[in-house]
């Protein structure tokens, strides 16, 4: 299990692999599932470049984390962390990312 602390002390370098690493075994432990419709706009966000989903609007991530989220919060309390609507989308969008991947 990585941790809050293991997560933020990466170099700098590893911060985007570690990033991944962190919240995709959160998306695993928890069997985060995103909507079909966004997994249809992660995909071709993914096939046009845009790695960090930002071409699907901040208000539908932000939207989808008090309906999809609750059961994370006591996978981030094992890790010293909490969730936050910050955390909260970065949950969704490595969900969506797994997703769209065919890695989950």
């Amino acid at each position: 299990m990585i941790t809050r602390k293991q997560y933020m002390d990466a170099r700098r370098e590893d911060q985007p692999a570690m990033h991944r690493a962190y919240y995709g075994e959160i998306v695993k432990e928890c069997r985060v599932r995103i909507p079909a419709d966004i997994v249809a706009k992660s995909r071709q966000a993914l096939a046009d470049g845009d790695e960090h989903l930002n071409t699907i609007p901040l208000g539908i991530w932000d939207n989808m984390v008090r309906y999809t989220l609750p059961p994370v919060g006591k996978a981030l309390k094992e890790r010293g962390d909490y969730l936050t609507l910050g955390t909260g989308v970065c949950i969704l969008k490595e969900a969506a990312r797994l997703q769209a991947e065919g890695q989950i």
